[in-house]
């Protein structure tokens, strides 16, 4: 078969072994990649304690959104923001043990040969959006992502870069800065906001496939946090994050409402 259909975007809330079983079972050759699912690593909410425990961060505000609550961080005053060290953010642990199981399941026949193994995972924009007072995010962010690529790197080192895929799920950025008149991060624009993306594409070998999710959240009851109101702002970005990224956008993911 010369053509795969189907892409799984990723927010899979089970378990990577039932993943596995459930979509190879379901749609053999069908599906290029493979995601890991949600229940190992979660998405946003486990990166907050992470950030939290890290010495030189302190507690800052509360963000209320919606019917959500969360603590947000900061530095302590007078901290050096060269010392910050977030440690293991979890992504390496959860694709080390997922990954295991995929590739027994596919040497078991249970997953089609040359399918890969998909992880989704916020942008560092994302988890500044939901874990920094908002007016420290820009120097919180490289300190982030540093941390955050380098996991990503380790990930890399781990799997056959032909093995792997990865997913920069593009949330805050849509929900908070681009395509919410009422978003609580408005000041960041496309240009910055598409050179992180870029950043986080480019830290992939050559041979890592990367792909991008636009995502208008998930505000529970199964809907968007915002509904996009057409595809331009999502083609706009896109097109940002291709103008910038030296690393090919295998896939491109836009979601409409319901």
């Amino acid at each position: 078969m010369g053509e795969r259909l189907i892409h799984l975007v990723g927010g899979v809330p089970l378990e990577a072994r039932e993943v596995f079983d459930l979509a190879g079972a379901s749609f053999g050759p069908l599906a290029k990649r493979l995601p890991d699912g949600e229940k190992k690593r979660g998405w946003l909410r486990p990166q907050a304690p992470i950030i939290g425990r890290a010495a030189g961060m302190n507690p800052g505000g509360i963000a209320r959104y919606l019917h959500m609550t969360n603590q947000r961080y900061r530095p302590a005053p007078g901290q050096d923001l060269s010392a910050i060290d977030f440690g293991s953010l979890g992504y390496l642990a959860a694709a080390r043990e997922s990954y295991a199981l995929f590739a027994a399941a596919r040497a078991a026949g249970k997953i089609a040969p040359r399918t890969r193994f998909q992880i989704s995972v916020p942008t560092p924009f994302g988890v500044m959006g939901h874990c920094i007072d908002l007016d420290v995010v820009r120097d919180v962010w490289p300190l982030y992502e540093r941390q955050l690529f380098a996991e990503i790197k380790a990930i890399a080192r781990e799997i056959p870069p032909a093995d792997l895929a990865v997913q920069w799920d593009i949330a805050v950025e849509i929900t908070q800065s681009l395509d919410n008149p009422n978003g609580s991060m408005r000041e960041f624009g496309e240009g910055e906001l598409a050179a992180g993306i870029a950043r986080a594409l480019d830290c992939l070998p050559a041979n890592v496939e990367g792909g991008i999710h636009l995502c208008y959240g998930d505000a529970g009851e199964d809907k968007h946090y915002v509904n996009p109101r057409d595809m331009g702002v999502m083609v706009a970005v896109h097109n940002a994050i291709a103008a910038r990224a030296r690393h090919p956008i295998a896939w491109v993911h836009m979601p409409v409402p319901k």
